[in-house]
C-alpha cells in the first residue's frame, strides 16, 4: 500500500530555557511512540524492534541527527511543551 505524506510545517526554533524539559519529556515520548503508526505496524507484524527512533550519523563525526516517529496527538503535546516555531514550507 503506497500513500503520500505532504509536510504543511516544520517545527524547530525551540527557546533554549525549554531544553531542561528533555528530562521530563521521557515517559511522552516512550507512550508517542508507542501511539504511533509506525510502531501498531510493526507489532502488528509480531516484530521485536522498531523503526520509530533513527539517527543520522555523518562521516565527518559532526553533530548526529535523531529522528522520532510519534502520534499525532503526543507529537501536537511535545510541539506545545518546547514551544516550537512552525515553519510554514
Amino acid at each position: 500500500m503506497k500513500f503520500h505524506i505532504e509536510i504543511e510545517y516544520r517545527y524547530s526554533e525551540i527557546p533554549i530555557d525549554r531544553i531542561v524539559l528533555l528530562g521530563e519529556v521521557g515517559e511522552l515520548l516512550s507512550s508517542g511512540l508507542q501511539s504511533s503508526q509506525q510502531w501498531k505496524w510493526e507489532r502488528d507484524l509480531g516484530g521485536l524492534t522498531t523503526d520509530c527512533f533513527n539517527a543520522l550519523a555523518p562521516k565527518n563525526r559532526r553533530d548526529i541527527s535523531l529522528s522520532f516517529l510519534v502520534g499525532f496527538e503526543k507529537g501536537v503535546q511535545i510541539i506545545e511543551m518546547f514551544q516550537m516555531a512552525a515553519i510554514r514550507t
